[in-house]
């Protein structure tokens, strides 16, 4: 059986990785077909190495850990690195945080959060990046088209539109 890659979701703190290890990845398990067939049965986050959370998806695993102090992610290596609610997190963060991937044939670190500054945190490497946008195709009329909240919103459909 092929192994599957290992994914770190860090976040600014262990309070916050305890909170989307918990109730967020049962509910995005749960409402996914497709993680659901994977994922091992829920008891719970699994307790790791430095007291990081882990869940088991397929043949991988995925650590929730805070990022306030290196020792909570310092011998976790991983394939794909989400650093969430990145603006948040200590200026150092991502370089310790690359550092995870190192060994992996195809390591890849996705940054996520809300600007909260301009040229700091996720809007500065925004703007020293290729500037890709995330598009999703419309069901109703087949055309690609960039997100934007809440405009493409259907609450009451709770579907994506343009």
């Amino acid at each position: 059986m092929p192994v599957e890659a290992s994914r770190s979701s860090f976040s600014p703190t262990g309070e916050m990785a305890d909170r989307i290890s918990g109730k967020g990845a049962f509910q995005a398990i749960n409402e996914s077909p497709h993680l659901r067939r994977r994922a091992k049965p829920d008891n719970g986050p699994a307790r790791g190495p430095a007291n990081v959370n882990r869940r088991t998806v397929g043949n991988g695993v995925v650590y929730f850990v805070g990022s306030e102090q290196e020792t909570q992610f310092s011998g976790i290596d991983a394939d794909v690195v989400i650093c969430d609610e990145f603006d948040l997190m200590k200026e150092d963060t991502l370089s310790l945080i690359q550092s995870r991937i190192r060994s992996s044939r195809a390591g890849r670190v996705f940054v996520t959060s809300t600007p909260t500054v301009e040229s700091f945190g996720v809007s500065h490497l925004y703007a020293n990046s290729d500037a890709l946008r995330y598009e999703l195709l419309c069901r109703a009329c087949g055309t690609w088209q960039t997100p934007e909240f809440p405009g493409s919103i259907d609450w009451e459909q709770n579907l994506v539109v343009c």
